[in-house]
């Protein structure tokens, strides 16, 4: 009954912003978009700590009145404890539409210096423009456990602007 519950409230929240339009008000699509070279930083929350730096590139823009944002990032987390662990990673993701909705994902390689473990990380959560909030699952590819790794986390990422690398506007769909 509960998961029933929670899907119609999904759905119901989902659809809030659907609407038909009313004929010969139809305006055609523009596409703008800005791409910006980003520092981005981060702070993930699990079981430990970490933080995040590195470059992003981030395109934002809209899809006729549909925000979006699409990033490729390059950076390293840090676990800063007695013992440091440093996490060189790679991610993707996607966020806007109606809820603001982000899906991502990461690789990344967690090393004390002594040992390491890869992992694959899918991100869910919320984002806009240069920010985001995500939960993310490790899933490690290493049968070895490696201690001080979160197995899951809520992070919060945003991004300052370093340099414009592209700007299109009104470009026809």
């Amino acid at each position: 009954m509960k998961a029933i519950f929670q899907l119609f409230f999904c759905f119901a929240f989902s659809c809030g912003g659907l609407y038909a339009q009313v004929p010969g008000e139809v305006k055609s699509k523009k596409n703008d978009y800005q791409k910006n070279l980003c520092l981005l930083t981060g702070f993930g929350q699990g079981k430990f700590s970490y933080l995040d730096i590195g470059l992003a590139v981030l395109k934002n823009g809209r899809d006729g009145h549909h925000s979006f944002t699409t990033a490729v990032a390059f950076s390293n987390e840090i676990k800063l404890s007695s013992k440091i662990i440093v996490g060189p990673k790679i991610s993707v993701w996607a966020a806007g539409g109606l809820g603001a909705l982000a899906l991502g994902m990461s690789i990344i390689y967690y090393t004390d210096f002594d040992g390491g473990s890869l992992v694959f990380r899918p991100e869910a959560g919320l984002g806009v423009n240069n920010i985001k909030i995500v939960y993310g699952y490790n899933e490690s590819f290493t049968k070895n456990s490696f201690e001080g790794v979160n197995k899951s986390q809520v992070a919060l990422v945003y991004c300052f602007k370093l340099k414009k690398l592209n700007d299109v506007t009104g470009a026809k769909l």
